[in-house]
């Protein structure tokens, strides 16, 4: 008989300005489906999805938090709380959702108390509607040539998936 492969836990936060598609994000990922009916996230929502990665199988708690709209503004330390990997998201319509998402890595930064930086990605959501080199230079500007960046558009499920396997690699090499 055969030995079930071991299961880990792992906490994925979702951070980005409002609008920018965080919820759509994560229903496209955990039910494979798109709603384009908006609805403002209060507080923070709680998805679960399974994933074998590597031959590993991972359960994923994901933590799709509101919409910060202003630089400087943080989430409470209670949400940040033991997650060990980040999705900074930003629209790519709206490029001043950029700065936000490098604010909100900064306040990340800020609440670890381990020594080796963060497992992260960068979302650029909505490329469905806009692909922009501009707006992707800017973010290899602000964030640095060597961050994991995904054009993404929850709609088509456009790299998705992928910047989910992304992140749980980073995690469990962490």
């Amino acid at each position: 008989m055969t030995q079930p492969p071991s299961s880990k836990s792992k906490k994925i936060c979702l951070m980005g300005a409002s609008g920018v598609g965080k919820t759509s994000l994560v229903k496209r990922f955990v039910e494979g489906k798109f709603d384009d009916t908006y609805r403002t996230t209060i507080g923070v929502h709680i998805d679960s999805k399974s994933v074998t990665c590597d031959e590993e199988q991972v359960k994923l708690i994901i933590w799709d938090l509101e919409g910060k709209d202003d630089l400087g503004s943080e989430y409470p330390a209670t949400y940040l709380g033991g997650a060990q990997g980040y999705m900074l998201v930003a629209d790519v319509t709206r490029p001043d959702t950029l700065d936000i998402a490098k604010s909100l890595l900064s306040t990340i930064m800020r609440h670890r108390r381990e020594e080796r930086d963060p497992p992260f990605v960068l979302m650029l959501n909505k490329n469905d509607i806009l692909q922009s080199p501009t707006v992707t230079n800017r973010a290899i500007e602000l964030f640095g040539d060597d961050t994991k960046l995904f054009g993404t558009s929850a709609k088509t499920g456009e790299r998705v998936n992928e910047a989910f396997e992304h992140l749980v690699r980073q995690m469990l090499d962490a």
